[in-house]
């Protein structure tokens, strides 16, 4: 795996790709799939396995010295188990009377040094006739309204925002902001999301016959000119910065809409350090 620090290419020891990046406090967190198979996180560049030997981690979160690492597979083993690793300790999500479901996205309130996080995840939950979009804040179940699936979670202070897809016709892209629906368009798909003060950014792309790199900002579209997709948004004051890639498989950042090729490779998310 590699990552580009101010356009400048490393690699990350030990790792095949890299799928996510945060950086908190001083600290630099990589999740991503291991040589040696399966999943790991990196924290300044030392790599740490995931309980399950062979398990897919879908997303990281951190908050002081706890790691919280939303996976697929539990301890024993079993796909499609709705569960998180809180410093490798398993916590499972109450499930549907109908079966399992599917978790998709982690977040951590903002808290002191001296206090746990409140711990959101969310997905949807397997129906009868239809699936169901929820999250789970420390671990009570909340529907989302006219939700079939939740892929996205973000928390700003006493707001949460969860991107997904609607149930009703047409089915498209949307967001609840505490459980308020606001409906994006049938051609719009979010690949990630992050919160600014009172602003909600959503990076992704226009699904057609070519795709259009773009992101939304509360809900209006901006196109990314020479990328096909964007896979991560990060905000520095008015600044925005985005990443993302090209059909042949290049490398791309944008700041405030003007692109550069970061090279050969794959670019799956983005921060900025202070």
């Amino acid at each position: 795996g590699v990552y580009w620090k101010n356009g400048v290419i490393d690699t990350l020891p030990g790792s095949m790709q890299i799928d996510k990046v945060l950086f908190v406090g001083s600290n630099l967190y990589f999740l991503g799939e291991l040589l040696s198979g399966g999943s790991g996180w990196w924290e300044n560049g030392t790599a740490n396995t995931i309980p399950v030997h062979g398990a897919y981690a879908k997303d990281i979160a951190v908050s002081g010295s706890g790691v919280y690492i939303l996976s697929g597979t539990n301890a024993n083993g079993l796909s499609g188990a709705m569960f998180y690793w809180k410093d490798g300790k398993e916590v499972d999500l109450p499930k549907s009377s109908f079966g399992d479901g599917l978790a998709t996205g982690i977040a951590l309130s903002d808290t002191s040094i001296y206090a746990d996080p409140d711990v959101y995840v969310c997905g949807m939950l397997s129906g009868i006739l239809s699936d169901t979009a929820v999250y789970w804040k420390n671990n009570q179940l909340i529907y989302l309204p006219d939700g079939e699936e939740a892929d996205h979670i973000a928390v700003s202070g006493m707001d949460v925002y969860v991107v997904g897809r609607s149930q009703s016709s047409p089915r498209q892209e949307v967001y609840w902001k505490n459980g308020v629906e606001v409906k994006l368009g049938t051609q719009f798909i979010a690949t990630s999301i992050t919160v600014s003060g009172n602003d909600l950014y959503l990076a992704g792309f226009l699904g057609s016959q070519t795709h259009q790199a773009c992101y939304m900002k509360n809900g209006l579209l901006v196109n990314l000119p020479g990328g096909n997709a964007a896979s991560g948004i990060a905000v520095n004051g008015t600044d925005v910065y985005a990443c993302g890639n090209t059909y042949d498989t290049h490398a791309l950042l944008w700041k405030n809409g003007v692109v550069d090729t970061l090279g050969a490779g794959y670019a799956s998310g983005i921060v900025i350090a202070p």
